[in-house]
C-alpha cells in the first residue's frame, strides 16, 4: 500500500502514482522496479502461472529446512 511504495519506488515516484492513480503497464513496472519479469500471454493463458511455477522450483532447493519445535 501507501507505506509500502515509497520503499519499493521512492517517496518521489510514489506519491505521483498516488496521487495521479496512473495505472502502470508491466514495462513501467519493471522500470520502476515493481516487479521482476514481463511475460508475453501464451496460447493457453497461464504464462505468469507457468513463471510462477518455474520459479517455484528454482527456489524450493534453497529453502532452508525448519526444525520441529517441541512442546
Amino acid at each position: 500500500g501507501t507505506q509500502r511504495l515509497p520503499r519499493a519506488i521512492g517517496m518521489s515516484l510514489a506519491k505521483e502514482l498516488i496521487f495521479s492513480a496512473r495505472v502502470l503497464d508491466g514495462q513501467e513496472a519493471k522500470a520502476v522496479g515493481l516487479i521482476s519479469h514481463v511475460l508475453e500471454q501464451n496460447q493457453e493463458g497461464d504464462a505468469a502461472y507457468r513463471k510462477a511455477l518455474d520459479l517455484a522450483r528454482e527456489f524450493l532447493p534453497q529453502v532452508p529446512v525448519r526444525a520441529p519445535v517441541s512442546t
